[in-house]
């Protein structure tokens, strides 16, 4: 067990937590996310279209099933910006022809 510091320790200044380590900003593995959650989540685009969950270029991803933007998951999060997002083939909320993937 540490031992224990009196308040005047923190009171001058001391840390005793390092500084110098650097923090995780992004998992490096794809966190499942709930299927309860992808039953409500839908695409930010006017078309309303339920999303997927992908793995793209090792990262994972939420895709609309009608025009294939996808959405990042970040630290479990989905992120359904549209400015964060990448455009499907034909654009954000352009409905790809059925056949294309």
């Amino acid at each position: 067990m540490a031992p224990a510091r009196s308040r005047s320790f923190f009171a001058c200044g001391a840390n005793p937590y390092p500084r110098n380590l650097p923090l995780p900003l992004e998992r490096s593995y794809p966190v499942p996310l709930s299927p309860d959650l992808l039953t409500i989540l839908a695409c930010p685009s006017p078309d309303h279209a339920p999303l997927v969950e992908e793995i793209r270029d090792g990262s994972a991803v939420l895709v609309c099933t009608v025009c294939r933007t996808s959405y990042p998951i970040r630290d479990g999060i989905p992120v359904l910006l549209t400015d964060d997002a990448t455009p499907g083939p034909n654009g954000i909320g352009v409905a790809v022809q059925s056949g294309a993937r």
